[in-house]
């Protein structure tokens, strides 16, 4: 019992202590003289470069070119880059970047396709734009994908310059109801 007790007489000692030495930290006088560096800067603007070819699906923007509030005409807008700091290069119909126009249910039309033969390290390449009337009563709209796609034999093929070595960012998509949203801001 004894043991018990100066086991629970030393932890209650330490508690008050370590609380006084919390509390003292508390104090405004001493926070007010402490100067804090960060452990490390990242640059507001910091893009992760591989050391490899990485297409990616950059841009894929739609705007509004001309209309009212519910109906009009817009236009959308992609391109690809390559993110990487080695040049891609391939042979044709090895890498091929599309851009789709799909409905709800699946159907996809085919609004431009580009073959990726070579892209420099940091080089972007358009798809050009194409222009869609548009109308906000439409219920179910379409969305747009740029999609890049690759041959399926394309990293046996022995050549290292036209594998891509990230590829999470090949698809980008703009929903239909967004496309809504830029007709409802102007209303």
């Amino acid at each position: 019992m004894k043991n018990v007790i100066i086991t629970f007489a030393l932890l209650l000692g330490f508690a008050t202590f370590s609380f006084a030495q919390f509390s003292h930290q508390l104090d405004p006088k001493v926070a007010r003289n402490i100067r804090i560096q960060p452990a490390v800067k990242i640059p507001p603007k910091f893009v992760y470069q591989p050391n490899c070819p990485d297409l990616a699906a950059y841009g894929l923007t739609v705007s509004k070119v001309s209309g009212g509030a519910y109906s009009g005409t817009i236009k959308i807008s992609a391109s690809v880059k390559n993110m990487g700091k080695q040049h891609f290069i391939a042979n044709p119909n090895q890498a091929s970047a599309a851009l789709y126009e799909v409905y709800p249910g699946g159907r996809k039309i085919l609004l431009a396709r580009i073959s990726l033969t070579r892209v420099n390290a940091g080089q972007t390449i358009a798809l050009g734009d194409r222009y869609r009337s548009w109308n906000t009563s439409n219920e179910f709209p379409p969305s747009y994908q740029l999609v890049i796609g690759y041959d399926p034999d394309i990293t046996l093929d022995g050549n290292p310059r036209n594998d891509d070595c990230v590829r999470p960012n090949n698809k980008k998509e703009i929903d239909g109801y967004q496309i809504h949203r830029i007709f409802r801001a102007g209303r």
